[in-house]
């Protein structure tokens, strides 16, 4: 595990009592990819598949800690939460499970830095998809609008 991901690893089981209780582990953290990863067994519902609240948290933290990480070297101290949003469920999640964010088109990026430097604030709109482990079928989709804060 780089130091990245034990960092957010830390963060998340240390600050966000539900993502320590549901078993999230931080897979991979970088600018490129998000991965956090989650089991079923941790994460089951009546019908033996993974709880929708399950995959939204693991969706959402994903989407959070890929503005975490692009904040890193804009600000990295700027608070970031999450403003709006949506979870298209596809597929029952049978088994273990991945959620996956890459980064959002430079121009957003750009976006963000622009509204941080006038209003001290902006937003940042990320996408993540959710797979079960092993496969490429995505089981569910992620739409985040998060906020962020300047630390200065």
């Amino acid at each position: 595990m780089s130091e990245s991901e034990q960092e957010l690893q830390t963060l998340m089981t240390g600050e966000i009592p539900l993502a320590r209780c549901a078993g999230f582990k931080v897979e991979t953290s970088s600018r490129e990819l998000v991965e956090i990863s989650g089991t079923l067994e941790k994460n089951s519902n009546h019908h033996n598949t993974v709880f929708g609240g399950s995959i939204a948290v693991s969706l959402i933290l994903s989407g959070w800690a890929m503005v975490r990480e692009l904040m890193k070297e804009i600000d990295p101290e700027a608070s970031i939460v999450v403003a709006r949003q949506s979870v298209d469920y596809l597929l029952p999640v049978t088994g273990d499970f991945i959620s996956r964010c890459l980064p959002p088109e430079a121009e957003s990026l750009g976006s963000l830095r622009n509204s941080l430097e006038k209003k001290n604030t902006g937003k940042i709109t990320v996408e993540a998809g959710l797979f079960r482990r092993g496969e490429s079928r995505c089981c569910a989709v992620f739409t985040g609008l998060f906020v962020v804060k300047s630390s200065s």
